[in-house]
């Protein structure tokens, strides 16, 4: 998602694959600056995987610490980011952390990527935002179509991959099998 965005995929496709130079102008991400929001399993496995592109790495989380990447506040993050990455599950606490403030502090180039349909934050300004060029890009699963802007809604099929099923049955197994009192998939 980010590298489509980063290329201006979507504005290329509204234009009949009509290449505009003057405004489709793609960037790089080595060098680039990734924020990410939430530091547990897909935080932090984003994490490595914007550093093993040559991106630098800062991020917040209420809770977790990583020597590897850096932390800084929110509003740093949103402030100096050029790709931003919000990995928090969605309940009462996160509704509130990612404000119409934080959104609007982006710079203008920056680029924000949904990766977990969780939309934690004011979904239609940051259509907006992207609408009307205030940021480089938005970027969300959802499937819809007709956006205008370097806008982007994919199905939710970022899970969806032949290991990602196997392991989700490897799972399932060690569950059932775990039934008579070896549970290692637990939820309390």
């Amino acid at each position: 998602m980010a590298l489509m965005l980063a290329r201006k995929i979507p504005l290329l496709t509204q234009n009949n694959m009509q290449i505009n130079f003057a405004t489709m102008r793609g960037t790089e991400l080595r060098g680039k600056t990734a924020g990410i929001v939430g530091l547990g399993h897909i935080g932090t496995r984003l994490c490595e995987l914007c550093k093993g592109m040559g991106m630098n790495v800062v991020y917040w989380s209420a809770h977790s610490r990583k020597p590897d990447f850096q932390f800084v506040s929110l509003q740093q993050l949103f402030a100096q980011s050029d790709f931003i990455f919000p990995a928090l599950l969605k309940n009462k606490d996160t509704e509130k952390i990612i404000t119409d403030e934080l959104l609007k502090s982006m710079k203008p180039n920056t680029i924000f990527c949904e990766i977990t349909e969780n939309f934690i934050y004011n979904h239609n300004l940051l259509l907006e935002l992207a609408k009307t060029d205030k940021i480089g890009g938005y970027g969300f699963e959802k499937a819809e179509t007709g956006y205008t802007g370097n806008i982007l809604a994919l199905p939710p099929l970022a899970y969806y991959t032949v290991e990602a099923m196997e392991q989700n049955i490897n799972q399932w197994l060690e569950c059932i099998l775990g039934i008579s009192g070896n549970v290692k998939n637990q939820v309390n």
